[in-house]
């Protein structure tokens, strides 16, 4: 005779076997990729979108997933290749050009930087009008550059 405890562990066992034999899908690991993201676990996070573009080399979402999350542990180099390769599918998307700025400038390597923000500024400038909340404080003032200061860069010479 079962007892309600023993049902439902019946019932979990079966489910956990029946969701580990269905075959993962792209958007699957994608899904699962963001929620470790949300969690903090990048590393993980990261697997789950290579895996994503091991079914799908074109995926933009995980492309640009896989970017994010070398930013928070800080592998630059990782995530300007991430996002270089995002923008390869999607060369006309500001935020990932502001992405990619960030991934230079937290690099080090500046002139870059302030290239590609450029470019993002010249995809869409409402990103950095002030009182917009956008990624950036504001543009310079009485200038068509943005302000520099939150990517590190101080001096846009660097």
């Amino acid at each position: 005779m079962f007892t309600h405890a023993k049902l439902i562990v019946f019932i979990l066992a079966f489910a956990t076997i029946t969701v580990a034999q269905q075959p993962k899908t792209v958007e699957g690991y994608i899904q699962s990729g963001i929620a470790f993201q949300r969690a903090g676990k990048h590393q993980e996070a990261i697997q789950d979108f290579a895996a994503a573009l091991k079914l799908e080399p074109g995926n933009f979402t995980a492309q640009y997933g896989s970017g994010l999350s070398y930013m928070f542990l800080k592998k630059w180099e990782d995530a300007v290749a991430a996002f270089k390769a995002a923008l390869i599918l999607k060369p006309n998307e500001p935020f990932v050009h502001l992405s990619l700025a960030k991934a230079y400038g937290a690099g080090g390597r500046n002139s870059e930087a302030l290239n590609t923000l450029k470019k993002a500024v010249a995809l869409d400038p409402k990103l950095f009008g002030s009182g917009h909340g956008g990624p950036f404080r504001a543009m310079k003032s009485g200038s068509d550059e943005p302000d520099t200061a939150d990517l590190g860069l101080g001096d846009k010479n660097g």
